[in-house]
């Protein structure tokens, strides 16, 4: 289980056995995924009962130490230093970077079995293409990981501050169902009830981001996903995932992982 540190500019990803007894902290951002088991983290004042799937985002200088309450606990780290937190922290808001630095505030989040281990698979790609020196290709994994995960801490934030928009909720609830995830983004805007237009003007408002990239980015998430899991074809994948032409999906998945999908599948096998 144990997977060595892979260093790229002060940038970690390390799945560890072994636990610190005391306070610590950290000159850079920590985000942990619990891989399997229980344990207690105290961050701060505060005490946390983490299990399998959880995510604990906490910022730099940060004093927080592990208990763990089970033989088979694991969690999986990965860190951002500040300038590359602020970076990420930006895609999201203006404020999101100076509030956590400043209140020191953790977050903790609950996944589904999918996301965790979409999360977990890309981690330990990322941490075997340091292995084998391929850098650049790591790199990108590792921006979208980080994207990925504090996109889930700022939609948490939203969501405490504010009701969720109904529209919001039934697009994460029916996005990744077969029918709507092998259509358009049309169809996924017709669940909501408004038109594409209408949807499109809340969702950028709401997210920051184009509805068209969220459902282009969750199409190669599901087309991945289904790479990994089964022994589909992948011209079948590339048809489930809604592309007409096993190019169009080659083109669209390399451009998010830096791979063709045939390349993908392989590399996953042999690791």
């Amino acid at each position: 289980m144990k997977i060595e540190y892979a260093l790229r500019a002060n940038n970690y990803c390390k799945e560890i056995v072994n636990y610190l007894k005391k306070m610590h902290r950290h000159a850079y951002f920590e985000i942990c995924t619990v891989v399997s088991g229980k344990a207690k983290h105290v961050v701060g004042e505060e005490e946390f009962i983490l299990s399998t799937g959880d995510i604990l985002f906490m910022p730099s200088e940060t004093f927080h130490n592990i208990l763990p309450e089970t033989d088979d606990y694991y969690h999986l780290d990965i860190y951002m230093n500040n300038s590359f937190a602020e970076e990420v922290c930006g895609f999201y808001s203006k404020e999101m970077y100076s509030y956590y630095v400043k209140t020191k505030a953790p977050v903790v989040i609950k996944v589904p079995d999918g996301v965790r281990d979409y999360i977990l698979e890309r981690a330990r790609y990322m941490i075997s293409l340091f292995d084998t020196r391929q850098n650049s290709r790591a790199e990108s994994i590792y921006r979208m990981l980080c994207s990925f995960i504090t996109g889930m801490v700022y939609d948490k934030s939203v969501r405490e501050k504010d009701d969720v928009p109904f529209w919001y909720t039934k697009i994460i609830k029916n996005i990744y169902k077969p029918d709507i995830i092998s259509s358009n983004v049309t169809v996924l805007a017709e669940t909501t009830g408004f038109s594409y237009s209408h949807l499109s003007k809340l969702f950028k408002k709401y997210t920051g981001e184009t509805l068209a990239n969220f459902f282009l980015k969750a199409k190669v998430n599901y087309g991945t996903r289904l790479l990994t899991d089964t022994n589909l074809s992948i011209s079948k994948i590339a048809k489930m995932a809604g592309y007409d032409s096993l190019s169009h999906f080659t083109k669209i998945f390399k451009k998010y992982n830096g791979i063709t999908p045939a390349k993908y599948r392989g590399e996953f096998k042999n690791r």
